[in-house]
């Protein structure tokens, strides 16, 4: 028999056991019951009803996002404002991590791979160098993440549609 307390428990040690965001998506989705798939794709098809989900879920906190970025910008000082859009930012990371552990996504490793790859933009003299609008260029030395090893591999059996 199952304790009722268990789901309560994973979820607890999630966060208590330090675990990367990636894990805590993957433990969510485990205590949750929602479908885990080891690719993005399957004999060259996507799994439809998944991946709409998973990628309107982020366009929807995207804009709840956006909206409390707006809210934010009017009334700076607002303490409320504040954490209305940290929540909001929160939200979309998690649907983000969501639709990676839904797939088969090392975002964990892939944020670490785009971090020093964005570290690479330094000039020859380690100094960063700027748009007018304070974006980041890159630099001489810039290299851009290979990323492969953070997504499933393609499938080699694949359905011939021809074409179609």
């Amino acid at each position: 028999m199952t304790n009722k307390n268990e789901h309560t428990l994973n979820w607890y040690n999630a966060i208590k056991l330090h675990m990367t965001l990636g894990d805590q998506a993957l433990a969510f989705r485990q205590v949750f019951n929602q479908e885990i798939l080891e690719n993005i794709s399957h004999y060259g098809f996507i799994k439809k009803k998944l991946y709409d989900m998973q990628v309107e879920l982020i366009r929807e906190e995207a804009r709840e996002f956006l909206d409390a970025a707006y809210e934010l910008q009017e009334e700076p000082e607002d303490g409320k404002k504040r954490e209305d859009l940290c929540k909001e930012l929160s939200d979309l990371v998690f649907v983000c991590y969501q639709f990676a552990a839904a797939f088969g996504i090392d975002l964990d490793r892939a944020m670490t791979l785009v971090f020093e790859s964005n570290m690479s933009k330094l000039d020859d003299n380690g100094m960063p160098i700027f748009r007018e609008d304070g974006k980041v260029l890159k630099g001489p030395n810039y290299q851009k993440p290979n990323l492969s090893s953070c997504v499933p591999a393609t499938s080699k059996d694949r359905y011939d549609t021809n074409g179609k």
